[in-house]
């Protein structure tokens, strides 16, 4: 070996023949994976399963707000009550009609300007806060599998239980009704699920998910949320008059919330150690 200063050069091959040459061989179905990771379809799963990124802006969660506007739009062009009547869940279009696809379509459809703000504002905090913290494929599944249980818990429970509503009255003072099937709307149930799952995360799965323990801000920020979601609600069912809080809906999508995180961080604990990110 030659080092700077030492009068001896290095030595110089100028034949490369004695130089082994390896032959690298690859199987057709690693070919096949690298071509697929490479194709606009791996590239979009490869999206899916990426966290948000702070700098870039959380995607899901704006594209989630963009559609429940451009459904409130519809409202407003098509007209409100025939849009919540062919979008809303309840237990005779449901399970008497078997429209499945309205446990869907009543997270979308809102009835005024207010509930749809209200909805937005907290969908917004918790699901950019999720998007950058679990995947964005994640981010979907704790939305829509958690509005799911929360249009079923608002069907089944709508129809056994009544929603009992109490009333004032000029002429006859304070009196109670009870509704059967009421039209359940709303994202709040898929927002339920949202806030219990960014709950859940920041005070106890950040650790055996992602290896590190949240801030003391963050996990206050999560609280302040909470409180504030549940503010709202309160407020809403006590001042508005012509719209009444789905409580069989929210809580399905609580605690549907909880139960998906915790499969999750199942899921991520079982791993073998040279997966785990």
């Amino acid at each position: 070996m030659w080092t700077p200063g030492e009068d001896k050069k290095p030595e110089v091959f100028d034949d490369l023949s004695d130089l082994e040459v390896v032959e690298v061989k690859v199987s057709e179905q690693k070919l096949a994976e690298i071509r697929e990771a490479d194709s606009v379809k791996g590239k979009v799963w490869q999206f899916l399963n990426d966290k948000a990124d702070c700098n870039k802006g959380a995607y899901v969660a704006f594209a989630l707000i963009i559609a429940n506007v451009i459904a409130y739009i519809f409202q407003g062009v098509l007209g409100s009550e025939q849009v919540i009547e062919a979008g809303s869940c309840s237990w005779p279009k449901v399970v008497g009609e078997l429209q499945l696809h309205r446990l869907f379509t009543c997270l979308f459809l809102h009835e005024n300007i207010s509930h749809l703000l209200g909805n937005m504002l907290i969908l917004g905090i918790c699901a950019v806060w999720l998007e950058q913290r679990i995947t964005r494929l994640r981010l979907l599944g704790v939305y829509f599998i958690g509005g799911l249980f929360a249009s079923i818990s608002s069907v089944v429970f709508n129809h056994v239980l009544p929603m009992r509503i109490t009333l004032w009255s000029w002429s006859y003072g304070k009196y109670t009704i009870e509704l059967y099937d009421v039209q359940s709307i709303g994202a709040s149930g898929a927002i339920a699920a949202l806030l219990s799952a960014l709950l859940l995360y920041m005070l106890v799965l950040s650790g055996p998910m992602d290896g590190y323990s949240e801030a003391a801000t963050s996990k206050r920020g999560s609280l302040g949320v909470f409180g504030a979601y549940l503010l709202f609600c309160a407020l809403r069912s006590i001042f508005t008059k012509s719209a009444f809080v789905d409580t069989a809906a929210h809580l399905g999508g609580f605690i549907a919330g909880i139960v998906i995180m915790l499969l999750y961080a199942w899921r991520e604990y079982s791993k073998p150690k040279w997966l785990q990110e």
